[in-house]
This record gives C-alpha cells, structure tokens and sequence, in this order.
C-alpha cells in the first residue's frame, strides 16, 4: 500500500515532520523518503504490521509499548519475536485530551448524529472550510486500489487466483472466479469492496499459513 502514497509525500521536503495516524501513510512516507515521520498507533494490541521500519511510533498505553517491544504471540510457540528498537517506540499517552472527551460524552445522542452524523464537527468547520467539502458524501473506503483494481495489482491477485495449489483447493466455484477475474471492477461487496480482492486475499492467506506448514 506504501506505493499508493509514496508519490504524494516525495513532493515534500524530506526532513520535514509528518504524523500519521495510519500505517499506510506512515509506510507511504518512509518510502517518500521522509526522515522525520511519527506514527500514530491506532490500536494498542500490539500487531507486527503496524510498525514501520524507519518511522517513530507513538502508542497510548504502557501494555501496548511493552507489547510492541516484546512482540510475544505471534507464533505457535508465544515465543519474544524481534522487538521493536526502543528509539522507535515512545509511550505517548492517550492521544485525545480527556477534556476534550469527557465533553463529547455530555453532548446529547441527537445532537452528535443530527444532519448525518458528527453534526458538531460540521458546525465547527463552517466558515473554515468550503461548504462543499463539509457535505459531501463519505467515500473512497475502501482504497482506490481495492476498488479500482487494475494494473499490476490485478496481475498479483490474477496469479494468486490461477494457481495450481487454489484450482486443487476447491473452496471456489470456478467459472464465478473466472467471471470476477473477467470483470474485477464490476463486482463489490455491500461495502464497495472488490469481490476478487476478498477471493485472492483468503486464497494467499492459505497458500502461506496452511500449505507451507503442511
């Protein structure tokens, strides 16, 4: 995914300070070749994916700093994997200011889904931000390349799909996998997912976590 937004942070300057909140935009940066890059981590159970070599990472509980640096459970044995370097990881507290919290909790119910939601936010912007930007319609989830799948990220998931070890399997119909690979963009999921995308993900997950242990 880092290749998704590598283009727009190389026209950065490359030591200027970015936060993420968000892996892929934190690998998008380092990948920029962006040198001052903070992350910051949005689930404090401790994922190996999350971290990205070459960033800094924030997390909000002293369970997820010890978790990241000692990364146990990530195999069948719950053995300490390689932990996360300590000058890449920093306890930062809980990113939100409590204030700020506790005086979302008192706002009424109706208030804070009223116009479609975040009501209060939109009320805030207005005046700073054009009032087309505040009312448009939530979009581009999932990512464009999960949407719009084209390119070489149709070839991988092409290949992954067409291989003898997923025709062996058998989990698929293959004449409706045939069809999704005919027209990959013109079959979603309710959440505008690609179909294909689900298919091929499942089918990899397989071919490295059961046929490489079998």
């Amino acid at each position: 995914m880092n290749e998704l937004f590598r283009n727009l942070h190389q026209a950065l300057p490359s030591d200027m300070p970015i936060l993420t909140a968000h892996m892929w935009n934190c690998m998008g940066a380092v990948a920029g070749g962006m040198t001052n890059v903070v992350d910051m981590m949005f689930d404090n159970w401790p994922m190996a994916f999350q971290r990205t070599e070459g960033a800094k990472h924030a997390v909000q509980s002293p369970s997820g700093y010890y978790g990241f640096r000692a990364m146990r459970g990530f195999d069948d044995h719950s053995k300490i994997m390689k932990p996360v370097p300590s000058d890449a990881l920093y306890f930062a507290g809980h990113h939100v200011d409590h204030e700020l919290v506790e005086l979302a909790m008192q706002l009424p119910p109706e208030l804070k889904i009223k116009n479609g939601g975040k009501h209060v936010l939109k009320i805030i912007a207005r005046g700073l931000l054009p009032d087309a930007v505040i009312d448009r319609p939530k979009g581009y989830f999932p990512v464009p390349a999960l949407k719009f799948v084209r390119g070489a990220f149709l070839d991988f998931m092409r290949d992954i799909l067409n291989t003898e070890a997923c025709q062996q399997r058998g989990i698929f119909q293959r004449p409706y996998l045939d069809k999704l690979l005919a027209e990959p963009e013109a079959h979603m999921t309710r959440l505008l997912g690609s179909k294909l995308w689900h298919a091929a993900l499942l089918e990899l997950w397989l071919q490295l976590n059961v046929d490489q242990r079998a």
